[in-house]
């Protein structure tokens, strides 16, 4: 049964349980009044009002309805209005390339793939669709799943047979629907460098495909050491797979800069780590994204068009310097760079969320999942546009979503919790924080700290005190940030020490804080002063 369908049975069952007790209440006044000595005509407009009571407020209420719902279709159609734009000539799909016999090729062949996919997603007429499963962020392996939830025409896969400067590696390139095979080469070992390869397989793709080749080299990966492409497709897998990774990962850039001091790729990725090192609140943000901006600005001094490091840099200027200006002058640089490089969408669309930009942040989403559509990060990041833009149905069908993608993907219970909280189904959000708080074995002083708010909202007062207790315990063993404490006292309706942290939180330029200005949680605060000077200081652009 439909939710229509769903909605009209229980106005119905409404409509005659109504009418029962009217008619029991009518007899029972009518029997009083005539004891009474009540006039008949009063009798009669009692008689009148009550009957036709529930049938106006029943056809206000489904007016109000459809009015809703049309609203709702209609920025349905502005939403994906950015997608619609895209004129490409084609599709193609970069499968993850793997050994048939050396698992330890695994994580070269699928770093191999994502630069093809990298280079492929600088041709505007081509829409590029990754799934790599070699990342923490895309979880979902069956490609009958890609088939029928894009429109996609084209694959491209393969084999690594053989690890190496010159490497046995086998491509095909295939329609998606039928599988008919439209071109498929071997490459022996021995033959060509890796790098020839490559740019074999970019150039006659775009061929088979009747699409010209960009005139920018597209490869910028290309070193005279190999080992050094081999260590940073290493280091950027470990990126990929994000959490304690990243802290591997880290270190693994730093040492490629050590053997290789102009390498731009190796100085993009570390600007990259250092950044979510930060947002995931790993270590404080002024020992990591000061470092991520000087990283960036180096890959630029060697590599001026790295797509990667303006995005890098951007992100940065956003999540911590706040310069909102400078911000999005490098995300057009990263987009201009590289239009299909999903990531710079999905920062980006970060940023219009944080200038209250909220319809441009929606469709800024929904155009990184256009490049990117099983990415869990971007789906996340959609349900996280829609509610900021209060839109917390949408919020909480997006990470629904999502869940039934990947059940240990962590994000999204984070901002799927706060949909339903904020649509004041707090039993619900109570369920999500608590199965994310389980998911994390209690590590992520996040959700803990919204797991307190959810329960002081539900009532649960003793339940929100014991995860405060819990967050200062956390406090006193590391890093715990201070806009993650306002929040947990907000929702004990302790304003005063809300606004102790945030101003905390301002002072060490917490990373959440940069959404302060449009997060309804914070709602309670608008009309006080010391929540208005933060807002001042963080100088938004005016809307």
């Amino acid at each position: 049964m439909s939710s229509h369908d769903q909605e009209n049975t229980k106005l119905v069952r409404l409509a005659l349980i109504y009418f029962v007790l009217i008619w029991v209440a009518l007899k029972m006044i009518g029997a009083f009044f005539a004891a009474a000595g009540v006039p008949d005509w009063v009798m009669g407009w009692v008689e009148i009002t009550a009957y036709t009571l529930f049938p106006l407020a029943a056809i206000i209420v489904l007016l109000i309805k459809r009015k809703q719902k049309k609203e709702a279709e209609a920025t349905e159609q502005v939403d994906t209005v950015i997608v619609e734009k895209d004129n490409h000539k084609t599709s193609l799909a970069v499968l993850p390339m793997h050994s048939l016999s050396n698992k330890s090729l695994t994580v070269f062949a699928a770093g191999v793939a994502e630069d093809l996919i990298n280079a492929f997603s600088k041709v505007p007429q081509l829409r590029v669709i990754s799934r790599n499963s070699m990342t923490g962020d895309r979880k979902v392996r069956d490609l009958h799943e890609i088939v029928q939830r894009v429109s996609m025409k084209h694959i491209l896969e393969g084999e690594v047979l053989e690890e190496g400067e010159f490497p046995a590696i086998r491509v095909r390139l295939k329609e998606a629907v039928n599988g008919n095979i439209l071109w498929n080469k071997d490459f022996a070992a021995g033959n060509k460098h890796l790098f020839e390869i490559m740019d074999e397989v970019f150039s006659t793709v775009l061929v088979k495909l009747g699409l010209p080749e960009p005139e920018e080299v597209c490869f910028k990966n290309k070193t005279k050491d190999f080992t050094i492409y081999k260590d940073y497709l290493t280091a950027r897998a470990n990126f990929n797979r994000r959490q304690e990774a990243l802290l591997v990962a880290k270190h693994q850039y730093l040492d490629l800069i050590q053997k290789q001091s102009d390498y731009a790729p190796a100085f993009a990725g570390l600007a990259s780590t250092y950044n979510l090192i930060g947002f995931y609140e790993m270590d404080k943000p002024e020992n990591v994204f000061p470092e991520a901006i000087r990283q960036a600005n180096r890959a630029l001094q060697f590599d001026p068009t790295n797509a990667e490091a303006h995005c890098a840099l951007a992100f940065a200027q956003t999540i911590y310097s706040w310069d909102w200006q400078k911000a999005e002058k490098s995300f057009q640089e990263a987009i201009k760079s590289n239009p299909g490089f999903a990531t710079a969408n999905h920062w980006y669309a970060e940023y219009l969320m944080a200038v209250g930009r909220l319809d441009d942040a929606i469709r800024r989403s929904r155009k990184a999942q256009f490049h990117d559509p099983l990415d869990l990060i971007i789906s996340t990041l959609l349900g996280m546009s829609y509610y900021f833009k209060r839109r917390f149905r949408d919020a909480i069908a997006e990470g629904e979503k999502t869940l039934t993608m990947s059940e240990d993907y962590v994000p999204v219970y984070l901002w799927l919790g706060m949909a339903y909280e904020q649509s004041g189904q707090f039993e619900e959000a109570v369920n999500i924080f608590s199965r994310g708080k389980e998911l994390t074995k209690g590590k992520n002083s996040k959700l803990i700290g919204l797991l307190a708010h959810a329960y002081a909202s539900s009532g649960n007062m003793a339940a929100a005190e014991t995860e405060l207790e819990l967050l200062l315990e956390k406090k006193a063993e590391g890093y715990v940030s201070a806009h993650t404490l306002g929040k947990a006292y907000l929702g004990l309706d302790d304003k005063e020490n809300a606004l102790k942290w945030l101003e905390r939180a301002y002072e060490e330029r917490a990373t959440w804080m940069t959404w302060i200005n449009v997060d309804p949680v914070f709602d309670p605060l608008l009309e006080e002063p010391r929540f208005q000077a933060i807002i001042d200081k963080m100088n938004f652009p005016k809307r």
